[in-house]
């Protein structure tokens, strides 16, 4: 591995990792925002790909706190997402917004998507949530998917890349993984090993799990036994381990399925795997809302209980008397009831909360429904219906559809050099968890997986107009 890094990068990095651990150890994570934006502030100075890097290398440790009263952000990762979007606002020539990047198939998509939720942010039911919250979709945008096509234009950028982000997320999961052994790795404690790092085990678990393709592809640039060969196999081995100890049900599962979702792109599956799911879905949905079905799977109370140890858990899912499973039901129902008076515009980008209070069915109630976090639906296609109506969740749709169909066409075109390829099938693995994911959360504006969905997008469109990525150009083939 040869990565060469400009000498106050490499102080810069040190420094940060330094200080980190400094308050790990004191757990003062505050500590953090001084080099945060010391160095934001000189790599604005000198380049926007640094500050470019820096948000994928602060990543792993950013977390939420509270700004200016009620207005949270993702310090230090949402700072730097908001400099490089503005950085794109700036009248140069390396800003110029090119004509392959409007012109892309999937950037229409994603402007089309765009463009309703500002209308349904201008009908909200609360305008000020829906503005804030259509501000913080552009910096999302300018930060991941348009600044990755100015900043990772070569393979060498890639490369760097992905080390500056690798490392830092490798030394957390350690962290976690040996905080987490102190408490014997039981379920109960997994969100205490977590807390200074990670909002919960599932953003954990998640972000884990999404990158897992990725470790894959890039073990084989390099020779088995040289040093990043190694690192990256210590990742191989450490991630599944950690992953399942996170307790996360949705990255469990998606580790099983990863191979599938290999096959399914390589033997050339996509589109019977998505006319079998539209059946699936289809049916599963009329079945429920047939004569209100979906009120015999109501919840005993008494029995819907947070559990404790994981095989509890997993026992108590299936029988739906799992405390979490149950809420999202809940939520569900009430979503389903919102659509009924708010069919076309939605309440609004980001106003499911407290609205959908008025829609509940008491029948679903759980220990947890006053909702004092005030979280959402926990579905990410049900929040687009209920927040920007029919018409909202039929562009996401096409979104996904499209980008889908787009990463098969591009992967069976044989314009992609082998190595780039196999990248792409990694990407392809991402984008799919990231929908999974999604079924069960609504996790597309959270700063650490919601980002990698336009990241992913970027890489794609990078691809498909033969800028080469992956850095070996002798890989082999996926096997």
């Amino acid at each position: 591995m040869h990565i060469s890094l400009p000498r106050a990068d490499r102080l810069g990095g040190l420094s940060f990792l330094i200080l980190l651990t400094i308050a790990i150890a004191i757990q003062q994570m505050w500590l953090l925002w001084v080099p945060a934006f010391l160095l934001a502030g000189l790599w604005v100075a000198i380049s926007r790909q640094r500050v470019y890097f820096a948000l994928f290398f602060f990543l792993p440790f950013s977390f939420d706190a509270n700004i200016l009263g009620d207005m949270q952000l993702a310090i230090p990762s949402e700072v730097l997402m908001i400099l490089i979007t503005a950085m794109l606002l700036i009248p140069t020539q390396e800003s110029r917004i090119r004509k392959e990047i409007i012109q892309h198939p999937l950037t229409i998509l994603i402007l089309i998507h765009l463009a309703w939720i500002l209308l349904s942010t201008i009908s909200s039911t609360n305008p000020l949530v829906s503005g804030k919250y259509f501000i913080a979709k552009l910096w999302f945008l300018g930060a991941f998917y348009l600044s990755s096509w100015y900043c990772l234009r070569k393979p060498v950028h890639f490369e760097r890349l992905w080390w500056l982000f690798y490392i830092p997320m490798l030394l957390s999961i350690l962290y976690v993984f040996i905080r987490h052994l102190e408490y014997n790795l039981v379920f109960s404690k997994v969100n205490a090993a977590v807390g200074l790092i990670y909002q919960n085990h599932v953003d954990y678990g998640c972000l884990m799990v999404l990158f897992y393709p990725l470790i894959w592809v890039t073990k084989r640039w390099y020779p088995t036994f040289s040093l990043p060969g190694l690192i990256l196999g210590m990742g191989l081995l450490l991630f599944p381990v950690a992953i399942y100890f996170s307790y996360t049900r949705v990255a469990i599962g998606l580790l099983i399925l990863y191979p599938l979702i290999y096959a399914i792109l390589h033997f050339r599956l996509l589109r019977p795997a998505l006319i079998i799911s539209a059946i699936a879905i289809i049916t599963g949905i009329t079945y429920l809302l047939s004569d209100r079905t979906y009120l015999k799977y109501a919840p005993n109370y008494d029995r819907t209980i947070y559990q404790d140890e994981f095989g509890n858990l997993l026992e108590a899912t299936y029988k739906l008397e799992d405390l979490s499973t149950m809420e999202r039901l809940h939520r569900w129902v009430a979503a389903r009831h919102m659509t009924v008076d708010y069919p076309w515009m939605g309440t609004g980008p980001g106003t499911f909360h407290p609205t959908y209070k008025s829609y509940t069915v008491k029948s679903f109630a759980t220990y947890v429904s006053d909702n004092p976090e005030q979280s959402g639906v926990h579905n990410y296609f049900l929040m687009t219906l209920t927040d920007q109506g029919w018409p909202g969740l039929i562009f996401w749709l096409f979104l996904l559809l499209g980008s889908l169909l787009f990463m098969d066409q591009l992967y069976h075109s044989g314009r992609l050099r082998p190595s780039d390829r196999t990248l792409l099938a990694a990407l392809f693995c991402m984008f799919c968890g990231i929908i999974v994911i999604n079924v069960l959360n609504d996790m597309i504006e959270h700063f650490k997986i919601g980002g990698l969905f336009f990241w992913i997008l970027a890489l794609v469109g990078l691809l498909s107009y033969g800028h080469p990525i992956s850095p070996k150009k002798d890989t082999p083939d996926e096997p």
